[in-house]
């Protein structure tokens, strides 16, 4: 039994991220009256940032799969957090504690559990992601079969084996990267043409 988790950020805002919706703006960031239980296991299905670079070579270098077991600890909405990480056959784990409080996930389930998300809520997650201004997300590897799985520390760094995959994985989203490079350029082309028309401005 897993619960599914729509990723914003690396500190999330969980709004109402994976619940249908109206597609307005005002409605998709407005958060949830009540938080979700967030103990219990959750996949990672997707992620966004507001630069496309960090979901873009997390997904096209690395492509993981990620998943989180959460238990409470003693101290009210204090939380211990198990991540799980598979790349390329190898797996790693690490565990941090953070806090849960006004729907917002600070570093330091009765529901349906699942290992995928829908179309209608990964589309709705895209329409949040674009009213923050936020680079389109990126869906991350569902393998998620850690049954032998080695370390990642047990990589042979003179082993190709990875490498061929990591570059491999590249030639295939090649154009991901490049609508990203295109996007950044854009993004600065125009912010520098906005400061050239205020400096003129004032002259």
């Amino acid at each position: 039994m897993m619960k599914t988790l729509c990723v914003a950020a690396v500190v999330l805002s969980l709004t109402s991220v994976c619940q249908p919706a109206s597609l307005a703006c005002e409605k998709l960031l407005k958060p949830v009256d009540k938080g979700p239980d967030v103990s219990g296991s959750w996949y990672i299905i997707a992620v966004a940032t507001e630069s496309c670079w960090a979901t873009t070579l997390l997904n096209s270098v690395f492509w993981p799969s990620i998943e989180v077991i959460i238990t409470s600890m003693s101290t009210p909405n204090l939380y211990s957090s198990k991540f799980k990480f598979k790349m390329y056959g190898y797996c790693e784990n690490e565990t941090e504690e953070f806090l849960y409080e006004n729907n917002n996930l600070y570093e330091v389930d009765s529901n349906s559990r699942r290992e995928n998300v829908t179309a209608a809520e990964l589309k709705e997650f895209e329409s949040q992601a674009e009213c923050l201004g936020w680079s389109k997300p990126q869906v991350l590897n569902s393998d998620h079969d850690d049954e032998n799985c080695p370390p990642l520390d047990d990589v042979d760094m003179e082993n190709m084996r990875i490498y061929s995959m990591i570059f491999q994985r590249m030639k295939n989203t090649y154009s991901v990267q490049l609508n990203c490079l295109s996007e950044t350029f854009f993004y600065y082309r125009n912010m520098a043409y906005e400061w050239v028309k205020q400096q003129m401005g004032t002259i």
